[in-house]
């Protein structure tokens, strides 16, 4: 890469975060940040370079996320900088629709033929009290896969105000793979090293401890994200002991939630090419 090259990213970089600060500060509006990513059609054609920026200040990240209404938060975690995947390589790899995605984000709205039914059926329903789902709904599938790939509580995208909790509960669908500890090997190992992919775990010992983590294969290696609320060196222990024969790099890094710091194990073979993170990786 030119020196000239490595210019330019950095100012694309810098002038991206200057917006960030402007919209925190009121200086500009939501749709004014947004719209910088934007092409006239209101799709996204524009790196969020500020994002490599925000994770090394996951405070700033953290106030940008929650002054962001809740589809314009969707918006920015649904991206290559937060997921590790283009958009259409998530749709290809995950067998998602576009077109949800493009409502989950806000940028497709419902039709009106769908609306004007649902107006007409209110009208000839003189028993009708209230409607029960007041908003659009997505499946839990999908939302729950989202919060794991992301690094966010699952709130954080299905809340105008998200909490300021670190939760697991999204761990509890369909999409979720349990494995035994006797099996934890066999899975690791029954996976092709060489694609790309984003996994929920749990792993349940006999000791009735349970560790909840995030699995992404790339590159050849391997990265684990122990996503337990405040977890222990217990939990830590039991993860680092199923892991011994990899090679492994292991720190930490700040969430969303101030309290709430996740244990990381990078693995590898020692000839795996080097694996970049997206946020920094903090020693002990």
């Amino acid at each position: 890469m030119t020196k000239a090259k490595r210019e330019k990213i950095l100012f694309d970089y810098l002038k991206n975060y200057r917006e960030v600060i402007a919209f925190l500060q009121n200086r500009i509006t939501e749709e004014e940040y947004i719209k910088i990513h934007l092409d006239s059609n209101g799709k996204n054609i524009y790196p969020w370079d500020e994002l490599y920026i925000l994770y090394n200040k996951i405070e700033v990240y953290r106030k940008l996320l929650l002054k962001l209404s809740l589809k314009s938060r969707r918006r920015l975690l649904l991206n290559k900088e937060v997921m590790g995947f283009a958009i259409r390589e998530f749709f290809i790899r995950y067998n998602v629709s576009s077109d949800m995605i493009s409502r989950f984000i806000g940028i497709k709205k419902e039709k009106r033929s769908t609306r004007i039914m649902e107006e007409k059926q209110k009208i000839s329903n003189p028993q009708l009290v209230r409607t029960l789902i007041q908003k659009e709904t997505f499946p839990k599938e999908l939302v729950c896969f989202l919060a794991i790939l992301t690094r966010v509580p699952v709130d954080w995208l299905e809340e105008e105000k998200p909490g300021g909790r670190w939760t697991t509960h999204h761990f509890n669908f369909e999409g979720v793979f349990k494995v035994k500890e006797d099996q934890f090997i066999d899975f690791i190992n029954s996976h092709n090293v060489e694609e790309h992919d984003v996994k929920g775990v749990i792993i349940e010992f006999p000791d009735e401890i349970t560790l909840f983590l995030r699995f992404e294969w790339i590159k050849g290696a391997f990265i684990i994200d122990l996503f337990n609320e405040k977890a222990t060196l217990i939990e830590f222990t039991k993860l680092k002991n199923l892991l011994q024969g990899f090679y492994m790099e292991i720190g930490y890094t700040k969430t969303v939630i101030p309290s709430q710091y996740n244990f990381i194990f990078v693995c590898k073979n020692k000839s795996s090419k080097l694996v970049c993170l997206p946020f920094p990786l903090l020693n002990f």
